[in-house]
């Protein structure tokens, strides 16, 4: 009978000592995050940028099981072997309340922490830094209306549903602490995930892959971030300063300049048609151009411009360049270019002069944009009234109607004889694109382009019918090239290249005199705004950086290609060379024949021509943050 009692007490005793076991089985407190990490990795990192690296990097070919887990070697050791490890001796060696408290504490907020990267990286592609974290807080408790924009219900819950799987481990582990052989199955669970982690890691410290900011702890990354108190807060530079800085970095002087087409296009009308992701290769201007009736009607006075860019390879701030004549910041957002509409200011640029100037002016578009940085530019360059497609009755799909609207108003002003400006911005040509378009995306894309060709044709014969299109300046450009390889698997993913940001540029303005210009010298979107200034004959703007087609300084101005939050990097192109730098990267690419194709072998090894090139490229970036404030949003129209 006491030999039986002693027997019990002992197993009591053992069902309440705290082995490693029970620590191993409390260590799956995060799996959570663990896979959170993982997932913060795979959609963020290695879907965008791995292609990047591994071009960097040197390794051609089907990456390896080792190049993989690369990306993940840090996080796995981390939240896969030290923090378990912690983990299970603080519930060793503490009360259990302790060590619950110690480790949810913990756990809720690296969550919490990886919730707001991973909502920041699809915003700005960037980690959230506190001067951002601030302004968000304070822009959501200002504008209540817009935080569900920001935040999703669906992101929500699924954090929700992460934590509560931490919480799940507390409560269980409390509920479950004495029965040994559960405790023993859930420790076991426990360490075969740790030497999984551990073995994994290890595979991934093995691979060839080269080390750059980017390839660290996901985590590592998102807390030094934070101690990011972003840029100085000291005064900008004066006016004078600023344009001096400016004219250093193109390569121009800053004069003022009227060439031969100025003001031959005084009171004409305005049409600017944008074509949606249209790589150069879909309506090429570097050979002949396609067979087809509108261009056939316009190639009299039509000036084709081969070798034109866009500004950065995403539609508000490409559509930025184009309407304002500045390049865009690293993001809008957080600039004072999103508070520009929600004023009722206008930004400078040539549709807010042709606006004060009686000109009916409108921008057309399919879809009411979400992102509120299309929104910004919507709202804030000028444009009396903005035309969704999706809102309008009528037959056909979202984009037919907008175009129809557009024909219509384009008809009843000109019967009046009212002078307007307008910008066309269909969708159709938004990629990726069915494989029933044709065989491969050159011939989607081209399909796609000549039917946007058969909608300007449309407005074209309207404006001849009623005998305005000679009095009518039509631009035909894209808003960027392809630029993700879920569009095309050509597309290198982190690098500036032609493909993201070679785009084709048609301008047909009757009155005007192009037969000295050299089309193949290179343009940026920049220079439109200057170019219909000069045709218009409007007042130079200080706002401007880009040079009128004539300017003889566009032979030797930089140009800058940025892709700050969307690929990690800024590129420039110049008569001398072309260059690029990739924060993420942390790699810098130059070569001397003006091509922007990059590859590992235009890769520069000598440290002093790196810091040259990374130098400039930073010093540009900085100074477009002051720009915006002082030239656009200090100088807004009335």
């Amino acid at each position: 009978m006491l030999k039986g009692h002693f027997t019990m007490q002992m197993g009591i005793e053992q069902q309440r000592k705290r082995t490693w076991m029970h620590g191993a089985a409390m260590s799956t407190i995060w799996w959570p995050v663990l896979a959170f990490v993982c997932l913060s990795i795979y959609s963020r990192i290695q879907t965008k940028y791995f292609d990047g690296l591994l071009v960097s990097s040197g390794i051609t070919g089907r990456p390896s099981l080792n190049d993989i887990l690369f990306l993940y070697r840090q996080d796995l050791i981390i939240f896969g072997v030290i923090l378990p490890m912690l983990t299970a001796w603080c519930f060793i060696k503490l009360r259990f309340s302790i060590a619950a408290m110690i480790s949810f504490i913990l756990v809720l907020l690296l969550q919490v922490l990886l919730y707001a990267n991973l909502q920041t990286w699809g915003q700005v592609g960037s980690f959230l830094s506190w001067q951002a974290l601030e302004n968000g807080i304070s822009f959501g408790l200002s504008n209540p209306e817009f935080v569900g924009e920001y935040i999703s219900v669906d992101g929500m819950v699924k954090l929700t549903a992460l934590i509560a799987f931490s919480s799940g481990v507390l409560i269980a582990g409390r509920l479950f602490w004495r029965r040994g052989w559960l405790i023993r199955i859930w420790g076991i669970a426990g360490l075969v995930s740790l030497a999984l982690c551990a073995i994994l890691a290890l595979i991934g410290y093995a691979s060839s892959m080269k080390t750059a900011p980017i390839s660290g702890s996901f985590v590592l990354n998102a807390v030094a971030a934070l101690k990011d108190d972003g840029p100085d807060s000291a005064a900008p530079p004066p006016a004078d300063e600023l344009n001096e800085r400016y004219a250093q970095l193109a390569r121009i002087s800053q004069s003022a300049y009227q060439g031969p087409n100025y003001g031959v296009q005084k009171g004409s009308n305005l049409l600017i048609f944008v074509l949606e992701t249209a790589s150069i290769e879909f309506l090429d201007t570097r050979k002949a151009l396609p067979d087809h009736p509108v261009l056939d009607e316009l190639k009299g006075n039509l000036f084709v411009a081969n070798n034109h860019f866009t500004t950065f390879p995403a539609s508000a701030e490409g559509n930025l360049s184009l309407l304002t004549g500045a390049y865009p910041p690293r993001a809008i957002y957080g600039t004072c270019l999103i508070d520009v509409p929600r004023a009722g200011d206008r930004l400078p640029g040539p549709i807010a002069q042709l606006r004060e100037a009686n000109y009916r002016t409108g921008i057309y578009a399919p879809y009411q944009s979400q992102v509120p940085a299309d929104k910004a530019v919507f709202e804030s360059t000028g444009f009396e009234n903005i035309i969704y497609g999706e809102m309008l009755p009528g037959s056909g799909d979202a984009d037919k109607r907008t175009v129809d609207r557009l024909t219509s108003d384009i008809a009843g002003w000109a019967r009046a004889k009212q002078p307007f400006a307008v910008a066309l911005l269909p969708q159709i040509g938004h990629g990726p694109w069915s494989q029933s378009l044709g065989a491969t995306v050159q011939e989607r894309g081209a399909k796609l382009a000549r039917t946007q060709l058969d909608w300007l044709s449309e407005i074209v014969e309207t404006l001849r019918a009623a005998d305005q299109l000679d009095n009518t300046i039509i631009v035909l450009t894209g808003d960027h090239g392809v630029r993700t390889s879920a569009e095309d698997q050509r597309v290198k993913v982190g690098m500036i290249d032609w493909y993201s940001f070679h785009v084709p540029l048609l301008l047909y303005a009757p009155r005007a005199d192009y037969s000295t210009v050299d089309s193949s010298t290179p343009s940026s979107h920049v220079d439109i705004s200057a170019e219909l200034g000069e045709l218009f004959g409007l007042a130079p703007l200080p706002s401007y950086q880009g040079l009128a087609f004539h300017n003889p300084e566009r032979a030797r101005r930089r140009s800058f290609l940025m892709a700050g939050w969307y690929f990690g990097a800024n590129g420039y192109r110049d008569s001398d060379e072309s260059a690029m730098y990739s924060d993420l990267l942390g790699a810098v690419y130059v070569r001397s024949d003006g091509k922007v194709d990059f590859s590992t072998k235009q890769l520069v090894a000598e440290e002093k021509r790196r810091a040259v090139i990374q130098d400039q490229l930073s010093a540009m970036a900085s100074l477009q943050e002051v720009w915006i404030a002082n030239r656009l949003c200090g100088d807004k129209a009335p």
